[in-house]
């Protein structure tokens, strides 16, 4: 006989088998005593969560005849003896049909079920409709469905399961019992675990079963076939450690590294410890689903809650949460999660999974400090209070030996021996030179200025590179901002479309913009607001142009090499025109 998978033969075939969904055992049962069979339900929750387990197990409810075979009616628990239970768990009844809606969605599927649906059942009591991903189907097949599941013939059962309820119409769950199945708890799942192995003949450390947990990320199923997967490597004595090689997940005490290294600020062992991680083939992204669980864990046992399921009664791991909860503040609990959160949606979009990582780390580092802290090693730095760009020593002038062109004006040698007909490269004096250096502000700020308008016209550049490396969605947002006038510590923006008005009337976008204006400004975080109008005249900005450089014929012809190879192979010469004008 072919093997069959962990979850399959370990499905439950009975109500008592179903954990977890105790509140929709005890209704289908009680409906099952009483007679009050409807002609819908819809089944919604997650993957893995036993949907289509509990709508076979009622099928079988409806049809069990005994084992006797005189059972005339539905029962609340099936026997599995009988004929029709058992034809119902092999697949091979023709009253229970299992229709899967992503590869039959259309109007003509629902058509063929609507005309088949006149006929009733050939050989059980009742004839169950099984629609597996409900959501699937196209909006006019569900239209087309209404009629039929509003009033089905007498003896039909329609059972609509889905993982995405907000896709399925009201019309169609107002005809329909709704029954919302939970996520398993790890515990839960862990118990399941157990009991497979033991009838496996299997041996898995506590660890390595909480872990095995951990990644079923609240599906039942999943668990199986993750263990099924761990019981093909090593049936006996599998530990933590196993389970993160097979599976490819991070083992508790990496995550306990990384915080310990988060609160102590050591940015070089974090990052050897990022790259061990990334050339081991670990999963960035559920490494850093793993922080932020441990973050919220965090934040749980230092708020004083109970519910501590995560950790599945392991009492060393809650004397370490405690001893790690300390070293933060909820606030700051709550920021590092989101900077943790904001990294995972990177990553969704972008494969530099390890700068990713290596820079989430250090801002969680930083973060403990405010959002203004610095990044910046402790050596980097001789004084503590010296500002970060004083460390830069700016790069000594080269002076390189002159030679003369044909003008008999010096000119820089080429480098590493290349044709001086090649173009030279002239820069600016201002290029050359450092410019004054600017000082980093960290929580020391300045104080509010007399003329803020002033000043944040003087310094609007500055925002909208800030606002376009932050968003750069925003910038065409923030371009078409007009600076108006200031009342009180709330500065008027005026912008030409209302659809602009409207973007900032937004929580999230008005707070980014009013971070990077005060960052600007050099005030405290809060310390200015903005409030957005619509423009009803123009508003000028300050443009700032650069100066010109107007070059004569005489010195263009000067700094062009390439015109020297012209005249030296065509034998050709130079004739400056008059302006017209000047005759």
């Amino acid at each position: 006989m072919a093997y069959l998978s962990l979850y399959r033969k370990y499905r439950p075939q009975n109500f008592s088998d179903v954990i977890g969904q105790d509140h929709v055992v005890q209704t289908l049962q009680n409906a099952l005593r009483h007679g009050r069979i409807a002609h819908g339900y819809l089944f919604c929750g997650t993957r893995g969560v036993a949907k289509t387990t509990i709508a076979r197990i009622f099928a079988k409810c409806l049809n069990c005849v005994g084992p006797d075979g005189k059972r005339t009616t539905p029962t609340a628990e099936p026997c599995n003896q009988c004929e029709p239970c058992q034809s119902i768990t092999a697949g091979q009844c023709v009253d229970v049909v299992e229709m899967d809606a992503a590869s039959n969605r259309s109007v003509t599927d629902i058509a063929r079920l609507r005309e088949n649906v006149r006929f009733g059942p050939m050989e059980s009591r009742y004839k169950t409709y099984i629609v597996d991903e409900a959501h699937q189907l196209s909006s006019d097949a569900k239209d087309a469905f209404l009629k039929t599941l509003e009033e089905p013939p007498p003896g039909v059962v329609f059972i609509l399961a889905t993982t995405e309820l907000h896709s399925i119409p009201f019309t169609i769950a107002s005809r329909c019992q709704r029954f919302d199945f939970h996520r398993g708890t790890q515990l839960l799942i862990a118990d399941q675990i157990a009991r497979v192995l033991a009838a496996e003949e299997a041996t898995l450390t506590p660890d390595a079963v909480a872990a095995v947990a951990r990644a079923a990320e609240g599906s039942y199923r999943d668990a199986l076939s993750l263990l099924d997967q761990v019981i093909a490597y090593k049936r006996q004595d599998v530990n933590a450690a196993d389970v993160a090689d097979i599976l490819g997940v991070v083992e508790s005490q990496t995550i306990d590294s990384l915080v310990n290294l988060i609160v102590q600020k050591d940015a070089a062992a974090a990052f050897g410890l990022a790259d061990d991680l990334f050339t081991s083939g670990k999963d960035i992204r559920h490494l850093l689903k793993s922080l932020a669980m441990r973050f919220r864990d965090l934040l749980y046992v230092g708020s004083g809650a109970a519910e501590l399921s995560q950790m599945a009664g392991d009492p060393t791991a809650i004397e370490l949460l405690q001893a790690q909860a300390k070293c933060f503040k909820p606030e700051q609990l709550i920021r590092m999660a989101d900077l943790v959160v904001e990294a995972d949606r990177d990553a969704k979009y972008q494969n530099q999974h390890k700068l990713i990582l290596e820079m989430a780390l250090l801002k969680l580092m930083y973060a403990q400090d405010g959002p203004q802290a610095i990044a910046v090693p402790a050596n980097a730095q001789t004084d503590a209070h010296r500002p970060i760009s004083h460390v830069r020593a700016p790069l000594p002038p080269v002076t390189p030996p002159a030679i003369e062109n044909r003008q008999g004006r010096p000119q820089a040698p080429m480098p590493n021996g290349a044709s001086t007909n090649a173009a030279p490269l002239r820069l600016k004096e201002s290029v050359l030179s450092p410019g004054p250096e600017q000082p980093v502000h960290g929580n020391d700020y300045e104080p509010p200025s007399e003329d803020v308008i002033s000043l944040l016209k003087q310094r609007w550049t500055e925002v909208v590179n800030q606002m376009s490396a932050r968003s750069p969605a925003s910038l065409p947002v923030i371009k078409d901002a007009g600076i108006e006038s200031q009342q009180g510590n709330t500065l008027v923006l005026s912008f030409s479309n209302k659809w602009n008005v409207d973007k900032l009337d937004k929580p999230r976008a008005r707070a980014a913009i009013e971070e990077v204006i005060n960052r600007t400004l050099r005030a405290a975080p809060g310390t200015y607001r903005i409030q957005a109008v619509l423009r009803t005249e123009p508003t000028l900005q300050p443009v700032v142009e650069p100066p010109r450089v107007e070059k004569t014929i005489q010195q263009t012809l000067d700094s062009s090499p390439l015109l020297d190879e012209v005249i030296a192979v065509f034998g050709g010469k130079i004739i400056e025109e008059q302006d017209q004008q000047h005759g």
